[in-house]
């Protein structure tokens, strides 16, 4: 397939020529079970035989964090280039010139979408990953390549998720702008294009994307997250489930018309944490007490909205410190003081993150 780099759509008469090159992915089970049933037959063993020379293996550029549910799912595949002769006739190299710009093999490239069946959702420029380029001579370049989906073209059911960047791109093994690998386990987010995740255009199955913060959601690098300043911690909360458990403990706390009363926060330091009086880690016994606590069973985050109506929250940053800031919106409340701030504590640890 001949590449074009991102320029002016050409006018009807200006289009490319069309690539004669076509590739397919064989199914090698079949393949083989083709040669068994032809054994006996000499003609029909050599078509097999020459069927799986020209089937070719292209190992994975990608290596993404996230797994594949499907078994035999894998971003390496077989693939096959027709015709298979011409194409491998031609000088192989390692890059090209157009217009005075140089691509590479391993490099990214926008293609232009026009004339192209792979995205139907948008007549932006196609983005792909060039695998292999042969010529036969300065005027006929083609490019192997892989392609970079878009989240909104993976089918439905795998396809664009809360998660998803406006940004992101979704790697693939579909052979036929910069774009950065997004590495989870970094901190800093990349303006540009990015992938994390991978398609398996043979199973139809995308891969899974890093959990974070106590919903195990993954992060959309689109929104705000906070990191727990905790060092035994350090997991990255959305500041939407900042914000949901704030509202859920002052709804809980004030209800429907209740005053609010800011409480001075040292006092409550002052006070010092009390020792539970579950055993020890040693396993010596404690004191008998009057009373014991008892360790609750843990349970996922709520996600019923009961404070909807009645308050509302937003993130706000007080000299670089996290805080979430509270409007009451009730109408039955007599308390003067209809915005204040909360502490933000992790959700994961209870460290109060400063």
């Amino acid at each position: 397939m001949a590449t074009a780099c991102k320029r002016p759509r050409p006018e009807k008469e200006e289009t490319r020529a069309e690539c004669p090159f076509t590739l397919t992915y064989p199914d090698l089970n079949e393949t083989k079970k083709k040669e068994a049933k032809k054994k006996k037959a000499r003609r029909g063993r050599q078509e097999s035989e020459q069927e799986i020379h020209q089937s070719e293996i292209q190992p994975s550029p990608f290596s993404p964090l996230g797994e594949f549910q499907h078994p035999n799912a894998t971003l390496d595949c077989h693939y096959q280039v027709q015709p298979f002769q011409e194409w491998i006739n031609m000088k192989e190299y390692g890059s090209f010139k157009y217009k005075g710009v140089k691509y590479s093999r391993e490099g990214f490239v926008f293609v232009n979408n026009e004339g192209f069946q792979l995205s139907k959702k948008s007549d932006k420029d196609l983005v792909a990953r060039i695998l292999e380029i042969r010529a036969s001579d300065e005027h006929h370049i083609y490019a192997r390549v892989c392609w970079m989906y878009s989240p909104d073209e993976v089918p439905s059911g795998e396809g664009r998720q809360s998660y998803h960047g406006q940004q992101e791109l979704i790697a693939s093994n579909h052979t036929s702008a910069t774009v950065n690998h997004w590495d989870e386990n970094e901190d800093e987010i990349h303006p540009a294009l990015y992938w994390r995740q991978a398609f398996d255009v043979r199973h139809m199955e995308l891969s899974g994307a890093k959990p974070r913060c106590r919903c195990k959601h993954p992060e959309n690098p689109d929104k705000t997250m906070i990191c727990c300043t905790n060092e035994e911690c350090q997991e990255w909360l959305h500041d939407d489930c900042l914000i949901h458990e704030a509202l859920l403990n002052t709804y809980t706390r004030l209800g429907t018309d209740k005053s609010h009363k800011s409480a001075p926060i040292k006092e409550e330091q002052e006070e010092g944490p009390k020792r539970l009086l579950s055993p020890s880690k040693s396993g010596t016994a404690q004191n008998a007490k009057h009373s014991i606590d008892v360790d609750p069973e843990p349970s996922g985050p709520s996600t019923a909205r009961p404070y909807e109506g009645f308050f509302e929250g937003a993130m706000r940053s007080d000299d670089g410190r996290p805080l979430i800031q509270i409007r009451d919106l009730r109408k039955n409340a007599t308390n003067e003081e209809k915005e204040w701030t909360e502490l933000i504590s992790c959700l994961v640890c209870g460290h109060q993150i400063d």
